[in-house]
């Protein structure tokens, strides 16, 4: 935890400033739920596009899996990632490393974003415009962990 303590998780999204978590106290929580709604609102609008990519290339459901699921006959080309996801680097990536239901998915995300959305943003403590968001993956550090 001495190592998490010591580096500045997050930032500012207009004066880029970088800031611990410490000060944050129990807006720390705000700051957290903020950005996993975010997070959602992005997941959902991969899903909107993962299901548009399937009614115009139905061939892609079956091809367009994580790669540990397919056998090497069903392997994408990279001239098929590139027709389907329409260059969408983002989209190739989510499709080929998560496995997901997509009805269920996008249910469940749907949810979530009605359930919360008066969360609110918290200002940069430094600029009072931007907001305070997390660096790219450590969301994950902070995040509330589920019992075994």
């Amino acid at each position: 935890m001495d190592k998490v303590k010591n580096n500045k998780p997050l930032y500012c999204s207009n004066c880029g400033e970088e800031f611990p978590v410490e000060p944050f106290g129990e807006k720390l929580e705000q700051i957290i739920d903020f950005c996993s709604m975010q997070e959602l609102k992005e997941e959902l609008n991969i899903l909107h596009k993962v299901e548009e990519m399937y009614l115009q290339y139905p061939e892609s459901k079956s091809k367009m899996v994580p790669l540990w699921k397919l056998g090497s006959e069903l392997v994408p080309t990279d001239e098929e990632i590139v027709k389907w996801t329409q260059g969408d680097k983002a989209l190739a990536e989510f499709l080929l490393t998560k496995s997901f239901d997509l009805n269920a998915r996008k249910r469940f995300v749907e949810k979530s974003l009605v359930d919360d959305e008066s969360i609110e943003p918290l200002s940069c403590p430094q600029c009072s415009v931007g907001i305070v968001h997390f660096k790219d993956g450590r969301l994950r550090e902070f995040e509330p962990k589920l019992s075994r």
